[in-house]
């Protein structure tokens, strides 16, 4: 099976490319959510967020002091939304833009 990826966005297409560049260009905005996806043994055009290889794997932190009455600070980070993460701490889910 080929590692060459196409994507469609406007009705243009683009490609071969590989996997590496096309999860980037997507992180930097150049390939939308809504892209349609393409490679060798697939059945047809798919969107983005169908295609299990493109999926967001979320990266689970956590950390606090185990004798601290507060509980620990859970922060899940979805790396294909490199604009948006969120925290749960005490309150309920908070947006924040500024967590890194």
């Amino acid at each position: 099976m080929s590692n060459d990826w196409y994507y469609a966005t406007g009705g243009v297409q683009q490609g071969p490319i590989g996997i590496d560049e096309l999860k980037a260009r997507h992180a930097a905005g150049q390939i939308p959510a809504n892209a349609l996806i393409w490679r060798e043994g697939m059945d047809n055009w798919i969107p983005w967020n169908q295609v299990p290889e493109l999926a967001p794997t979320p990266e689970i932190v956590t950390g606090g002091d185990p004798g601290s009455p507060a509980p620990p600070l859970i922060l899940l980070v979805i790396r294909s939304t490199p604009h948006l993460r969120l925290a749960h701490t005490q309150e309920p889910w908070v947006e924040r833009a500024d967590i890194q």
